[in-house]
């Protein structure tokens, strides 16, 4: 897309009585938090699911011109782009943690192309602008030559963050550990990280906007959610439908804030049961 190898998973074939599905990972995911349940989804539609640049085996471009590969623009573009690549007019959009946002501006923005929209997790608030009091701070020379540092330190208490990601980390096993590690292979990952976070300081709001949404929505977490606080979620839920727009809210027994993976049985019900209104 533009020039970036963009990795991407598709399973599944098109289904006229199911919409296609665009799968966006959350932050320091990739299209590995979606294993457990793109498969039998697949059983029902056409899935596409892709790692966003600084994440996941997606090219970590190091110069660009006007177009920023990192920028929450881009991320909107490169679905967009995906879509066209494999002929699909409209889909529904499905979005973990901060990939809510990517899926959130999608059905805001495109709503010609954007039917649904599933939020899991959503790292989404009221008052959702981002600071710009530290964006100065950022753009210094030298906070950018520590940047990478910063982020490789950050790599180091990974395994404790998904630890608290999960309601029971005793369900998380080597292969799972392993399967979040595997991008620090890539090359450049740590420059390609620092690049998104500088980028994400631009994000644009979403919370309001959602509220004019006129397609249906999901909104989906785990009871024990301490990364994206289950409240946060569930309030997100009724102010929507406060707002006149048709929500489904699922909460997971047990689960954390990865039910995709912590409770994907329980997640793909929710999801079958919220892609039966497309029928």
């Amino acid at each position: 897309v533009k020039g970036v190898e963009i990795h991407v998973k598709t399973a599944g074939q098109w289904r006229s009585d199911r919409p296609v599905l665009l799968l966006a990972h959350g932050f320091g995911a990739s299209v590995f938090s979606w294993d457990r349940i793109m498969e039998p989804l697949a059983e029902q539609t056409f899935v596409i699911a892709w790692d966003r640049p600084g994440f996941g085996l997606t090219e970590r471009p190091l110069k660009w011109g006007k177009w920023n590969p990192y920028s929450p623009v881009a991320q909107q573009d490169i679905a967009l782009a995906l879509m066209d690549h494999f002929n699909v007019q409209q889909a529904v959009a499905v979005g973990h943690s901060a990939g809510g946002r990517v899926a959130a501006r999608l059905s805001i923005d495109h709503p010609d192309s954007i039917i649904g929209l599933v939020l899991i997790g959503p790292a989404i608030w009221p008052g959702d602008r981002q600071s710009s009091s530290l964006g100065w701070l950022l753009a210094l020379p030298q906070v950018d030559r520590l940047g990478p540092w910063f982020v490789r330190r950050i790599s180091e208490s990974g395994t404790e963050t998904m630890k608290m990601a999960w309601h029971d980390p005793g369900k998380l096993d080597e292969a799972t550990v392993a399967g979040y590690r595997k991008p620090l292979g890539v090359n450049h990952w740590d420059r390609g990280l620092w690049n998104f976070t500088r980028a994400a300081r631009n994000r644009l709001p979403v919370y309001d906007e959602l509220h004019e949404l006129r397609i249906p929505v999901a909104v989906m977490t785990g009871d024990d959610d301490r990364l994206v606080a289950t409240a946060s979620s569930r309030e997100l839920s009724r102010s929507l439908t406060a707002a006149g727009v048709n929500v489904k809210e699922s909460v997971f027994e047990s689960c954390g804030h990865v039910p995709q993976e912590e409770c994907p049985n329980e997640t793909l019900e929710a999801l079958t049961d919220y892609l039966s209104e497309f029928r």
